[in-house]
């Protein structure tokens, strides 16, 4: 989990500011680095600038979590040399591999072995059309400055989010702001926390908040399975790549589903750190954990909550399953004297509420 942040439209002094102050309310989700780029009409060839008037531009901003390539080399954001484009990013695609050897028989050079590299890059020779390439878990925006827009993008099924807000300032500046989290927005001082009504109801109704509204008033997500193309002028121009199946195939098998789920572990099993996995005990996780053992995970390990009360309680089932696979199992055992003592760190922790959070966030902890 890395985090991003960023504005398009007339950048003061004060904007600028409360970019800074986005990026650094997300250091929890990326501790490992931060950085900032801005382009305006007067930026020097290294994302700085010399102006302190208001200028129609571009801040990105991003805190690193290092999964693949810890070097700093992959850092972001990241400019390419030769093009100028420039992302923040946040999640991983999984075939990165894949399209980076179809990008390398193309001619193109890298030099990092991180997948953010290869998206850049990807974009660079495709366009958007290289999102819908993309297998994943993504929130990225990209600066292109041969069409002078950012363009926002979400994996297909909305994985990791990114939340927009318009904002103004006394004189009637406009900026788009975006982030992968709604506090960040709040942290920017520009976004009115004013409860939205249709968010909550979705939220009571269903235990999540659905997009496109989020639980804040002027605050949205950028939709699954979409590309968002801000330009300067704030001009928003949005284009699905993908839409969930309606004709499911009638002859498929059990072998079939066998052969996508070992396909969609395998590609989440490319790691430069150690891998885990939440076993509840249950068939879903059961499965997960199965898999990934059968296609060669090392250093696997998996996490379990346990409670006192015996009648919620399904550790046995957890265990049974580490166990046979022989992983690293780790039970955490939850009483009420523990809940309590971290209930107000938990509720610190949720951007949108969720009626799944508090056992995430132990589970997690």
């Amino acid at each position: 989990m890395c985090g991003i942040a960023g504005a398009v439209g007339r950048l003061t002094p004060p904007l600028v500011s409360a970019v800074e102050a986005m990026n650094a309310s997300q250091e929890h989700r990326g501790p490992d680095g931060s950085g900032l780029w801005q382009r305006t009409p007067s930026t020097k060839g290294d994302g700085t600038t010399a102006t302190a008037t208001a200028v129609d531009g571009v801040i990105l901003a991003h805190r690193r979590l290092s999964i693949i390539d810890l070097n700093t080399i992959a850092n972001q954001p990241m400019v390419a040399d030769d093009s100028g484009d420039v992302i923040v990013y946040n999640g991983e695609v999984y075939n990165f591999e894949e399209i980076r050897a179809d990008l390398e028989r193309r001619g193109v050079e890298f030099v990092s072995r991180s997948d953010t590299e290869v998206v850049l890059k990807a974009y660079r020779e495709w366009g958007p059309e290289a999102i819908s390439r993309f297998r994943g878990m993504f929130a990225l925006a990209i600066w292109d400055p041969r069409r002078e827009c950012v363009v926002l993008a979400r994996d297909r099924v909305g994985i990791k989010p990114i939340y927009v807000a318009e904002v103004s300032d006394e004189s009637g500046g406009r900026a788009i702001l975006f982030s992968s989290e709604i506090r960040a927005l709040l942290a920017s001082g520009r976004v009115e926390p004013r409860l939205d009504p249709i968010g909550l109801a979705t939220y009571l109704w269903n235990g999540f908040v659905t997009g496109p509204q989020t639980i804040l008033r002027d605050v949205r997500m950028v939709e699954p399975g979409t590309i968002e193309e801000i330009d300067l002028s704030l001009s928003v121009r949005k284009d699905t790549y993908w839409t969930p199946p309606t004709d499911l195939p009638l002859d498929a098998t059990e072998e079939d589903l066998e052969s996508s789920l070992e396909d969609a572990v395998q590609l989440r099993l490319v790691s430069d750190v150690p891998l885990g996995v939440f076993l509840s005990g249950g068939i879903d996780s059961s499965a997960v954990a199965a898999l990934a053992t059968r296609a060669g995970a090392t250093q696997l390990k998996t996490f379990n909550i346990g409670f006192d009360e015996v009648e919620f309680d399904e550790s046995k089932y957890a265990r049974w399953v580490a166990d046979e696979l022989g992983t690293e199992h780790s039970e955490i055992r939850i009483t009420e004297s523990m809940f309590h003592s971290q209930l107000d760190d938990a509720l610190r922790s949720i951007d949108q509420p969720t009626f799944d959070a508090i056992n995430t966030y132990l589970v997690s902890r």
